[in-house]
C-alpha cells in the first residue's frame, strides 16, 4: 500500500469520502469518492461506513488502529457498540474474500485494535514453498483500456490494454516496496478502462521503474501501456521506439517477462503484412496459448481481412476464459455485425449495455451499431437517456456529434446533413486516420464518389483529402482495413474501383496466400 492523502478540505483525522483520493490495495483499485472497489473485471459498491473504515485501516499501512481511533475517524467520536464495528469489519472481510481473492485481510488484535495486511499467511512449516512472488500477488487477472494500439485497428485497440496476465516473476527478485506499490496502483488504474485512469497508470509505471530500475514486471507493464496510447502518423515512429525500448529493458532483466514478449509480438503493424502478422501471432499463441492480448490481436487480424467467422470464434474462446471483460463484448458485437449476423450483434450489444452501462466504450459501440444498421431512429431514442452517457467533457463532445449524425440520417434534412458532412471532413483534415468513420457516414448517404476520394487519400495519399496526411505511407503506418468489409461498405463492393483498391493495398495477396475467397465476393 501507499500512503493515502486527502486534498486538505476534509477534517484532519476524519475520513471524508468526498475528499479521499483513490488508492491501490492488493491489486484492487479503491475509489472512496464513489465507494467503488474494482478488480478482476468487476466492481463492488461499499456502504459509506464500510468504505470509511477500509480507508482508515489502509491509511495505517499495516500498523494497528485502535477501536477509539476508528470511532473518531469514522463515526465522528460518537458512542458505538462492538456489534456495529464488528459488522463493518465483517463486510470488509467479505470484500477481501470475494473481489479481493484473499489478497488482503483484517486482523483483530484482542484488546488492542485492528490492522489491515496484504497477502495471505503461508501454512505453518510450508512458508518457503507456499510463498508467491510480490508481482504475482499484485497482478489482477484482467484489466481493460479503450486506448488505440500502435499499428492496430478498432479491434486491436484493446489487444494490449484490455487484459492482465499472471506469470512467473524472476526467481528471488524482490522489488523495492515503493516500486511494488506504484506497480500495483498502475495495474489497478489501468483496470478502470477510462482515459484518465489509463494516463494515471502510465504515470505509476514510469514512477515504478524510476523507483526500481531492475523491476522487470514494471518495465513490461510500461511497454504494454505505452503501446496502448493513441498515436497519429506523425508520432508513431517515436512511440514504437519507446515501446520497444521498455520491452527490451524488461527482457534484459527477465527473458520470460510475458508482457514484454507479448507486446513485441503483437504491436504490429498489421497493414500490408497480414499473412506474416497472422503467422507471428499464431506462433506466439502456440507458445503462450492463454495470452489474451494475442488472442484479441488475432481477432483483429481476421477482422481486417474480413474473416469474420474466424474473428468470432477467437473472441468467443477468449470470452469463455474471461467472461467479465466488457471490451470482448464490444468486439464480439462488431464481429457479428461484420459477418451480417445483425440479430446476434444486437443481442450482444444490448447485453453489454445491461452488464456494463457506464463502461466508456459500451455506449459508443451501441450508438454506432444502431446508427449504421438502418436504425438511426433507435439510435436517437437510445441517446435520449442522458443517465447512461459516458462521463467527461471530451466524451460529451463526441456524443453530440454522434447524435447529430443520427438525427441527420433520420431527417435527411439538407442543412443537417451538410453540418455533419462538414464536421466529418474537418476531423479528416485534422488527422487522416479518421477516414474510416467518415467513410461510414458517406456510405449512409450513398455518396460513393466522396468515399473513394477518402480511400484514395487514406491508402494512396492522393486527391483533395490528402493535404495534411503524412507522405509517403511509412512501414509503421497505423492503417486499418476492417471498415472496408463492414456491411456499410457494401455500396462499394460492386464498383470495379474496389477490386483495384484491395489489390493495390495487398488484401488480395493475403486472400490468395491464405486460400480464402475475398469476403466481398463470397457475400
Amino acid at each position: 500500500m501507499v500512503a493515502i492523502n486527502h486534498d486538505g478540505l476534509a477534517i484532519p483525522g476524519r475520513v471524508d469520502l468526498a475528499h479521499e483520493l483513490p488508492f491501490a490495495l492488493a491489486g484492487l483499485f479503491v475509489d472512496p469518492g464513489t465507494r467503488q472497489v474494482s478488480g478482476v473485471g468487476i466492481s463492488q459498491t461499499l456502504e459509506p461506513r464500510v468504505m470509511q473504515v477500509l480507508v482508515a485501516l489502509a491509511r495505517a499501512r499495516g500498523a494497528i488502529v485502535t477501536r477509539e481511533e476508528l470511532i473518531q475517524s469514522c463515526w465522528s467520536g460518537r458512542t458505538v457498540g462492538d456489534d456495529s464495528i464488528n459488522r463493518v469489519l465483517a463486510r470488509i472481510r467479505a470484500v477481501a474474500a470475494g473481489i479481493g481473492q484473499k489478497a488482503f485481510r483484517v486482523e483483530t488484535i484482542t484488546k488492542v485494535g485492528y490492522r489491515l495486511l496484504e497477502g495471505q499467511a503461508a501454512p505453518s512449516g510450508d512458508a518457503a514453498e507456499a510463498r508467491r512472488s510480490p508481482t504475482e500477488e499484485a497482478r489482477p487477472a484482467v484489466d481493460h483500456s479503450r486506448r488505440v494500439m500502435i499499428g492496430g485497428t478498432a479491434f486491436a485497440a484493446v489487444a494490449l490494454g484490455v487484459v492482465g496476465w499472471r506469470q512467473l516473476a524472476t526467481p528471488d527478485f524482490e522489488p523495492k516496496p515503493e516500486a511494488l506499490a506504484l506497480y500495483r496502483m498502475g495495474i489497478s488504474a489501468r483496470a478502470q478502462g477510462l482515459v484518465a485512469t489509463s494516463d494515471q497508470a502510465m504515470s505509476y509505471f514510469r514512477q515504478a521503474v524510476r523507483a526500481d530500475p531492475n523491476y522487470a514486471d514494471a518495465w513490461g507493464a510500461l511497454a504494454r501501456q505505452l503501446a496502448g496510447r493513441g498515436q497519429t502518423e506523425r508520432t508513431i515512429e517515436g512511440a514504437h521506439s519507446e515501446v520497444r525500448s521498455a520491452a527490451k529493458r524488461a527482457l534484459a532483466l527477465d527473458p520470460r517477462q510475458v508482457d514484454a514478449l507479448g507486446t513485441l509480438a503483437i504491436i504490429g503493424p498489421q497493414y500490408g503484412r497480414w499473412r506474416e502478422y497472422e503467422q507471428t501471432v499464431l506462433q506466439y499463441l502456440g507458445e503462450h496459448p492463454g495470452y489474451l492480448p494475442a488472442q484479441i490481436a488475432l481477432a483483429a487480424l481476421y477482422a481486417n481481412v474480413g474473416s469474420w467467422d474466424k474473428a468470432i470464434h477467437v473472441l468467443r474462446v477468449a470470452r469463455a476464459a474471461s467472461p467479465l471483460l466488457p471490451n470482448l463484448s464490444n468486439l464480439l458485437s462488431i464481429a457479428l455485425w461484420g459477418a451480417g449476423r445483425s440479430e446476434e450483434s444486437e443481442s450482444e450489444s444490448a447485453k453489454g449495455m445491461e452488464l456494463w452501462p457506464r463502461f466508456h466504450g459500451m455506449w459508443f459501440n451501441r450508438m454506432l451499431l444502431l446508427t449504421y444498421s438502418g436504425n438511426p431512429e433507435r439510435a436517437l431514442a437510445f441517446a435520449a437517456n442522458r443517465e447512461i452517457w459516458p462521463m467527461g467533457a471530451l466524451a460529451e463532445d463526441i456524443i453530440h456529434t454522434r447524435i447529430a449524425t443520427a438525427r441527420a440520417l433520420v431527417s435527411r434534412d439538407s442543412n443537417q446533413l451538410a453540418f455533419v458532412q462538414s464536421a466529418v471532413l474537418k476531423v479528416v483534415d485534422e488527422d487522416i486516420l479518421n477516414v474510416p468513420a467518415a467513410v461510414r457516414f458517406f456510405s449512409a448517404i450513398g455518396d460513393t464518389k466522396t468515399m473513394f476520394e477518402l480511400l484514395d487519400a487514406y491508402y494512396r495519399r492522393i486527391g483533395r483529402f490528402a493535404g495534411n496526411a503524412v507522405k509517403p505511407i511509412g512501414p509503421l503506418a497505423p492503417l486499418t482495413t476492417e471498415f472496408l468489409l463492414y456491411p456499410t461498405s457494401k455500396i462499394l463492393w460492386k464498383d470495379r474501383r474496389f477490386d483495384a483498391l484491395t489489390r493495390d493495398i495487398g488484401l488480395h495477396h493475403y486472400w490468395r496466400a491464405a486460400r480464402v475467397a475475398p469476403p466481398h465476393r463470397s457475400s
